[in-house]
């Protein structure tokens, strides 16, 4: 049985080109210039950072990427991030 629910409580941190922004689970929008961007998520789970997943993305002017970011299983594995 899989215990997901109890990330409710641990809310993700998306962290873009070092600028962390702590949100919700579900969907956001970030309005990024054209480039290339980093994105980190983890969440806080008692004392540390949890379920860690990264990506380098690049964008062109006016492009639209989604990516979806799954929490791990077990929450000391890392997180997964792909794109839609």
């Amino acid at each position: 049985m899989k215990i997901a629910f109890l990330y409710y409580f641990f809310k993700p941190t998306v962290v873009i080109d070092g600028v962390p922004t702590k949100v919700t689970w579900g969907t956001q929008f970030f309005g990024l210039q054209p480039g290339r961007h980093h994105v980190h998520v983890f969440f806080r789970y008692i004392f540390m950072d949890a379920g860690k997943g990264d990506v380098d993305l690049d964008f062109a002017p006016g492009q639209v990427r989604r990516i979806r970011y799954r929490a791990p299983w077990f929450v000391f594995s890392r997180g997964k991030i792909t794109e839609l």
